[in-house]
């Protein structure tokens, strides 16, 4: 496993991750309806938010993002087979 800045082509697999956790689970419709989309996600990725996700093998297992303009912390998510190793607590140590 290993950990970094999130990049713009993982979108896509962000958002997998997002609408596949064991808790709080949402859809893309879901997402959708209160503006959080792929584009959305990219124009936030090109002002002000930041994205770090952790991944093994090429796939992401979980990820947090953070806007670095109000030092919020959007969003934490890791997928249900991922839970328990500790990736949660080390995402929120980089956002």
């Amino acid at each position: 496993m290993r950990y970094r800045a999130m990049h713009e082509d993982d979108i896509a697999a962000i958002f997998e991750v997002r609408t596949s956790t064991r808790e709080n689970r949402v859809t893309m419709e879901e997402l959708a309806n209160v503006g959080v989309t792929p584009e959305s996600t990219l124009q936030g990725m090109q002002t002000s938010f930041q994205g770090w996700v952790c991944e093994d093998a090429g796939r992401i297992l979980g990820f947090t993002m953070g806007d670095g303009r109000t030092g919020e912390i959007l969003v934490i998510a890791v997928l249900p087979e991922a839970e328990g190793k500790g990736i949660g607590r080390q995402l929120m140590a980089l956002v």
